[in-house]
């Protein structure tokens, strides 16, 4: 079996896996879920807590390995220094947003979850994660180039 290591990013790592290279990917739900109902992959799991409300039929890995949970999230980053006024605007416009209900309806149909946090919430969420996944990073070898 092999497996897909760093690669430029999704795309190659589904291209890799459509192309043979591979036998399996972790992926976003979304482009996976796409791949799966044109039947070009078969989900094997969902890494989060529990199943998706996207695709429940899909097991999540903590049915298999308790405790197992892992989820990919985005947030929206500016410069060091940026002015308190603009990153209160941008959480207001961006919580403005998530809670409506066409975009929250184009996330799920993408697959995904929609969850807002304060500017705050989101440097101690991000600080969480970096401290539960770095003994990993370390033991596996990876840098940040």
């Amino acid at each position: 079996m092999s497996c897909t290591c760093p690669t430029a990013g999704g795309a190659q790592a589904y291209n890799d896996l459509l192309g043979g290279r591979v036998d399996m990917v972790f992926g976003n739900i979304p482009e996976a879920l796409r791949l799966s109902r044109e039947g070009q992959v078969r989900p094997l799991a969902v890494t989060g807590a529990a199943r998706s409300p996207q695709a429940p039929e899909v097991p999540a890995m903590a049915e298999f390995l308790p405790g197992y949970e892992i989820n990919s999230w985005g947030g929206v980053l500016g410069p060091a220094g940026i002015q308190p006024a603009i990153v209160e605007r941008i959480g207001k416009v961006g919580r403005e947003a998530v809670e409506s209900a066409e975009v929250r309806r184009r996330y799920e149909e993408a697959g995904a979850t929609v969850w807002w946090t304060p500017p705050a919430g989101l440097a101690e969420f991000r600080c969480e994660n970096e401290t539960r996944f770095a003994p990993l990073v370390r033991a596996s070898g990876a840098r940040v180039e």
